[in-house]
């Protein structure tokens, strides 16, 4: 049976969106996990008709029906995958989000986290893409703590990034690789390494073979490709809520800062983070009977449209709609929608009069050509004889002589025969 220590060497060889300072941590993390892991609950709060509200909280969006529930799911590691089990690290969470999205009473989720500081790339990739197929709203609740690198790329797919204090921080967004050479330490105790490779495989680890040459050009490139992937997913998630690209530089914000550059939305205790959350399920789309064919779409703006005739929408209103859409990633959607209004403005061009009036005259003239045709083939018609043999016509000067026989006057027609009866009338006998 395999054992997590198996896959330590994994674990370490892979690819970790952390903090360059949280290295050494790293480390020591990983080879912990060879410990079996707590047994992980999830708790539901349930949501009693006053449990969530204070005395001067009359808003109806705080309601909701006795018996449903907000899951709230605790991160409480780096960011990893299993690559033997689905009860540990990001695939348990990635399971449990899919479990909530299947439960009717579960009207929401928040992802509470502690120090969050990022953790293996893939795995990152894998939850942040679970809560993209949301189909109600997912909290992300950072309590006394933060979410750095790979735990921000997490939450930033959220629909609500909530902090308990001004001192939580987030941010990290960026990549590093880095490369460690233990050639000169092998060669004191006398280790030689020597990677054999097949003439089949040039490029096969060519990054790191070059860079023990010291080129270190493809690691930059790789590393490149690693930060643009997470700025892009950030802006994306994030949209217009973004009041500044300083956090795409790969800085840390403390929760204040964090909330003026919008990479978080509010800074409350988890009480607060509750209303929000059950607020958030009443006021979007997120009902089962109220899912559509895009399932959870959190557009307020959109949903205000509802009812409105088209000639009473502004512009400003018609834009922010468009702008909710594509912050839902439903881009190609909007530019449909662009597409098929530019269609439908579009003047028809003018009618030419005279190739209008030439038209009519040459479909009068197939009409005469027509009832010509029908008169031609009537006439034509009557050169029918009664037995249905058409009149053979001869010329003049023919000479029709008689053979005498009667097989041949078979073809012949009745006005030839009466001939040829009154040539042998004239013939002595």
């Amino acid at each position: 049976m395999e054992t997590l220590t198996t896959h330590v060497t994994e674990l370490l060889n892979s690819n970790w969106l952390v903090p360059k300072h949280l290295e050494p941590a790293l480390g020591e993390y990983i080879i912990s996990l060879q410990k079996e892991p707590e047994p992980k609950t999830i708790e539901k709060l349930g949501l009693g008709k006053d449990r969530w509200l204070d005395d001067d909280d009359d808003d109806s969006t705080l309601q909701l029906t006795e018996g449903d529930s907000i899951w709230i799911i605790d991160i409480e590691s780096y960011m990893w995958r299993s690559s033997y089990t689905r009860n540990y690290g990001v695939s348990f969470y990635a399971d449990t989000l899919e479990r909530a999205y299947k439960d009717p009473q579960c009207k929401g989720v928040i992802l509470r986290l502690g120090n969050g500081m990022g953790g293996e790339r893939k795995a990152s990739y894998m939850l942040a893409d679970t809560i993209s197929r949301r189909n109600k709203p997912v909290s992300a609740y950072i309590e006394y703590g933060c979410a750095y690198s790979g735990h921000y790329l997490v939450v930033c797919s959220c629909d609500l990034i909530i902090c308990s204090n001004p001192t939580d921080s987030v941010g990290g967004i960026g990549a590093y690789i880095s490369y460690v050479d233990y050639s000169s330490e092998e060669a004191k105790w006398g280790v030689v390494r020597k990677d054999i490779y097949a003439k089949s495989s040039p490029d096969k680890n060519k990054a790191t073979r070059e860079a023990k040459e010291g080129n270190f050009k493809l690691l930059e490139e790789q590393a490149e490709t690693i930060a643009l992937q997470f700025q892009e997913r950030v802006i994306k998630a994030r949209g217009a809520k973004l009041t500044s690209d300083v956090p795409l530089d790969g800085g840390e914000f403390d929760a204040s800062e964090a909330l003026s550059l919008g990479l978080i939305d509010f800074i409350a205790p988890f009480e607060g983070a509750m209303k929000k959350t059950i607020k958030l399920a009443n006021q979007s789309f997120s009902n089962q009977t109220n899912i559509d064919m895009f399932g959870y779409l959190n557009a307020p703006k959109l949903k205000a449209l509802k009812g409105v005739l088209a000639a009473d929408i502004t512009e400003d209103q018609l834009n922010e709609a468009l702008t909710e859409l594509q912050n839902a990633n439903l881009s190609g959607f909007v530019e449909l929608l662009q597409s098929l209004a530019k269609d439908n403005t579009t003047t028809p061009p003018p009618i030419d009069v005279k190739l209008s009036a030439e038209y009519k005259a040459l479909e009068a003239q197939l009409a005469t050509a027509n009832n010509n045709l029908q008169n031609l083939t009537t006439e034509l018609a009557g050169y029918k004889q009664p037995g249905g043999e058409p009149t053979r016509l001869s010329k003049k000067a023919e000479k029709i002589e008689d053979t005498g026989s009667e097989e041949e006057d078979q073809f012949l027609s009745e006005a030839d025969i009466k001939y040829r009866q009154l040539l042998k009338q004239q013939k002595p006998n």
